[in-house]
């Protein structure tokens, strides 16, 4: 699986919509499960297949922290497809939306990475044969604007 991280344009400002570009392709060449519904959440929480970590590339810190409180329905039986190989699905996130960015005023160049995982091990409704693991993205550069 390969999972890119698309900036939608060059400059992000942090009081307006940051919207990024999320594609999962299966890269293998054979068929696979996933969860099409491509959620947006945090690393530590449920009832999620995306979460973003977002840092300073100056001083590789972790800038990002959650900015909503969420409950969202685990994901149904219906919600998972098969890709075939070279198949994919996109989504947007707006990072201001779910994200703090915690940096004083100015410009920064930020590097974003973006994670899926859908295996939910909890859930009863996610087939056995959804694929398991994490996958990252590359790391993906964007100047942000803190106002």
């Amino acid at each position: 699986m390969e999972l890119t991280l698309v900036p939608t344009t060059s400059l992000y400002l942090s009081n307006d919509r940051c919207i990024v570009e999320i594609t999962l392709t299966n890269v293998s060449s054979d068929t696979v499960l996933v969860n099409k519904r491509l959620s947006i959440g945090y690393e530590r929480s449920i009832s999620r297949e995306l979460y973003l970590k977002i840092y300073d590339e100056a001083s590789c810190q972790l800038v990002s922290s959650p900015a909503l409180d969420y409950d969202r329905p685990d994901a149904g039986k219906d919600e998972f497809i098969y890709l075939k190989p070279l198949e994919c699905i996109t989504t947007t996130v707006d990072i201001c939306k779910w994200y703090k960015i915690n940096l004083e005023k100015g410009r920064h160049e930020l590097c974003v990475k973006a994670y899926y995982e859908a295996n939910e091990h909890y859930n009863p409704s996610v087939p056995e044969e959804v694929i398991d693991g994490v996958f990252e993205s590359a790391p993906t550069k964007i100047i942000w604007e803190q106002k």
